[in-house]
């Protein structure tokens, strides 16, 4: 599941993604992001178990709200990630 969490009550938020196994029992639970604010919007599931989460950033990229995706392993270490956004 992505979403995200407020690092400073209304102020500055990062993306979470927390993992759960077929049963529902929370497997783990990690944040992303940067100084800005960062939210997970949607996460598929590849063939090999790892993760490409879906977003929005100020926190990289251009410096305004960018398309943000990153993908993780299956273990929720980041892996890569790509901005889009105009300058």
């Amino acid at each position: 599941m992505a979403g995200f969490a407020w690092k400073e009550l209304l102020v500055d938020r990062e993306a979470k993604v927390w993992r759960f196994s077929s049963n529902g029992q929370l497997l783990w639970q990690q944040t992303y992001g940067g100084d800005g604010n960062d939210m997970g919007n949607g996460i598929v599931r590849l063939a090999d178990e790892s993760l490409v989460v879906v977003g929005v950033t100020t926190s990289k990229g251009a410096g305004k709200t960018d398309l943000w995706t990153f993908g993780l392993s299956s273990e929720g270490k980041q892996l890569w990630e790509e901005t889009f956004g105009d300058p």
